[in-house]
C-alpha cells in the first residue's frame, strides 16, 4: 500500500507538468492495489484511494465508503486529487 500511495503523490506532482505521464502513474496506483493483501475493508479503501488518481470517481467513492482504514493511514485521497 505504501508503494501505491507514493505513486499516487508523483502522479499529483506530474500532473501540472507532464499529463501523460500523471496519469500513466495513476493508473500504475491502480495495478499496484491491485496487489496489496489485507482485509476486505483495508483493500477497498486502497482501492479507492487509487481510483481516485485515476479520475474514477464514482468507483473511488464506493470503494472508499465501503473500505476501512481504522488506523487513518491513508488519509483522504479526494483533497489531493
Amino acid at each position: 500500500w505504501a508503494f501505491m500511495e507514493l505513486v499516487c503523490r508523483k502522479s499529483v506532482e506530474e500532473a501540472s507538468r507532464d499529463p501523460g505521464r500523471a496519469a500513466g502513474l495513476a493508473r500504475l496506483a491502480g495495478v499496484v492495489a491491485e496487489t496489496v493483501r489485507g482485509p476486505e475493508g483495508w483493500l477497498n479503501r486502497v482501492k479507492g484511494y487509487a481510483a481516485a488518481h485515476n479520475q474514477e470517481t464514482a468507483e473511488a467513492n464506493r470503494l472508499w465508503l465501503a473500505g476501512s482504514d481504522p488506523d487513518n493511514i491513508l488519509g483522504s485521497p479526494l483533497h489531493e486529487a
